[in-house]
Parts: structure tokens; sequence; C-alpha cells
């Protein structure tokens, strides 16, 4: 009974730090996705962990600084174009509600009142809601920039809990198998592999796909002689790895916004892109899954269709998680479910 008591203490402690520890957390997770690097320059070049963890931790900082710089400094660049833009930008769309309001007075009317009313209100409510999205925007970015310094002190810890998790990791992996008995350890070394490998195969697939949606969104908005091509594709990438948006939440109302402002080949280019990148991603994602994270093709579509109808999009993801887990218990032998007829 005592030792129960002790499991439930620590599991409600690290689910109460649990939070407070992304940066640990993330560090760890670095550390075990570039532990066989580290293994393969030790074993290959014959050098000492410590040298080996130094190069590999030198190569990621170079690596992530470089790209980030790359992204950043282009990202900034269109960032203050686009702001500097903006008065124009509004000046333009003031000009064309007044036509619109022009219009709007000669069609209504010849229209019933009881159908103006409701019509205007709906143009109210809309107008409500995207006053309130801009304010909840500014709002965002005013929070984010105060944060910037706490994400900082993150990043560093984040960093140095890399490094030395890195270090340290054999000898952490010792230390927990010490609390298992024999036959728990090696049901417990069969999860950790297939998991590991279906959590690294998950990070490539996820990397593999906002790479390809950034090439699409990219080279689309090229061809449409769209302005701010790689902020608007930055932003088509982030808010496609958000499980609730997808590249929708960008294109179609950058598509609508160019049909008000008579740019019709432009909003049409933009929903030919938004079809363009949402079929391929769904016809390559089974294939990519399961042959990132060791489950069949037809596993992965039956669980990405079902995680889709049951939970949305986040169930696209969650589907094939499902899967993994409980192949990764059945092969542990914790889940024993035979059925024959």
């Amino acid at each position: 009974m005592k030792k129960y008591l002790v499991i439930l203490l620590v599991l409600f402690i690290a689910i109460y730090l649990l939070p407070k520890s992304i940066p640990i957390i993330l560090g760890l997770l670095t550390a075990i996705i570039f532990e066989p690097l580290i293994l393969h320059l030790q074993n290959r070049w014959k050098l000492k962990r410590l040298l080996s963890v130094i190069i590999v931790f030198i190569l990621f900082l170079s690596v992530t600084g470089f790209l980030g710089y790359l992204v950043l400094a282009r990202l900034i660049e269109q960032f203050l174009y686009f702001s500097s833009n903006l008065p124009f930008l509004l000046a333009k769309l003031n000009v064309l509600f007044t036509i619109y309001m022009n219009q709007w007075e000669v069609f209504s009317a010849t229209v019933p009142r009881d159908v103006i009313e409701s019509i205007e209100g709906s143009f109210h409510s809309l107008e409500d809601s995207i006053l309130n999205a801009t304010s909840n925007l500014t709002q965002s970015i005013l929070v984010f920039i105060t944060t910037i310094p706490q994400l900082l002190i993150e990043i560093l810890v984040y960093l140095i809990a890399f490094f030395l998790f890195s270090l340290d990791l054999r000898k952490l992996k010792i230390q927990v198998l010490s609390f298992f008995s024999d036959e728990t350890r090696d049901k417990f070394l069969l999860m950790y592999h297939q998991l590991n490998r279906a959590g690294i195969g998950f990070l490539k697939a996820q990397l593999l796909f906002s790479v390809l949606t950034f090439i699409l969104a990219y080279s689309g908005l090229l061809l449409l002689d769209v302005e701010y091509a790689v902020l608007l594709s930055i932003v088509i990438v982030f808010v496609d790895i958000l499980p609730v948006l997808g590249t929708g939440s960008v294109l179609v109302p950058y598509a609508i916004y160019c049909f008000i402002t008579n740019q019709q080949d432009t909003g049409i280019g933009l929903l030919i892109l938004f079809l363009v990148i949402t079929v391929v991603r769904r016809v390559i994602e089974p294939k990519v899954y399961s042959t990132n994270m060791g489950i069949s093709p037809i596993a992965s579509l039956i669980s990405m269709y079902l995680g889709f109808q049951v939970l949305g999009f986040l169930g696209l993801i969650l589907g094939p998680v499902v899967v993994i887990i409980y192949d990764t218990l059945k092969k542990a032998g914790i889940l024993k479910f035979q059925f024959k007829i």
C-alpha cells in the first residue's frame, strides 16, 4: 500500500511540474533524438563522449542559428515592408467600402425594410468580428513582445538541458532501468525503442510536411506574383502545424480579400493553391506516416480517417499515435488480446 501511495505522489508531482518543465523536457527529447549521432561519432571515430557531444551541440547551434537568422531576417524585412504599406491598404479598403455602401444604398431602396435590417445586422456582426480579431491580434503581438525576455531564458534553459542530458543520457538510462525487474526491463526497453522510433519518425514526417508545404506555398505565391511571399509562406507553415487551423485559414481569407479588391485572378489562384496543398498533403500523409512511424499504410489511412471523424484535424495526428501505442503495448506483452472464431 505504501508503495502505491509513493507512486501516486510522484505522479501527482510530475503532472503538476510538467507544464513548468517544457524547456527541460524538450532538451531531453532533443538529446534522445541526437543520441544515435553521438554514438556514431564515438564508435566511428573513437571519440570520447564529451567531445562527441560538443561536436553535435555545436553543429546543432550552427545549423539552427543559421537557418533562424535567414528566416528571421527575411521575415522582419517583409514584415516592415508590410507595416509601411498597411496605411495604403487600409485606405484602399476604405475607398472600396465607400463604393459598396453607395451601391448598397441604391439597392436597398427597392428591397423590403425587414430584409435590409437583417442584412445590415449581418454586416455589423461581421464588422464587429473583424474589429475583435484585429484587436486580439494586436494584443497577442504585444503580449508576445513582452514575453521575449522569458522566451530567451527558456531557450537558454533548453540548450543547457540538451547539452547536459546528452552527456549523461546513458547513465540516466541505466539508473531508470535499475528500478525495474528483468522481465519489466525487457518490456520497458521494447516499448522505449518502439516509441522512440515512432516519435523520431513523427518528427521527420512533420518536418517533411512543413518543408513540402513551404515549397508549394512559396512557389504558388511567386507564380501569382503575391507580395510578402516568404512571410505568407512561413505563416502558412506555422498554422498548418496547428491541428485546428490549416492552410485554409490563411489562403481563403486572402482570396476573399483579393475578390473584394477586384483581383479575381489572384483570388482564384489562391483557392487553387489551397486545394493543391490540401490534396497533396492528404495523398502522401498515409505513406509518409507508415514509412516513418512503422505502421502499415492501411492502418495509417484508417486511423487518420477515423481520428478526423471523431476529433477533427487533431485526430489526423492522434489517430496514428493511438495505433502505435496499441501496437507497442501488444508487442511488449502488456496487452494480450486474442480473438478466434
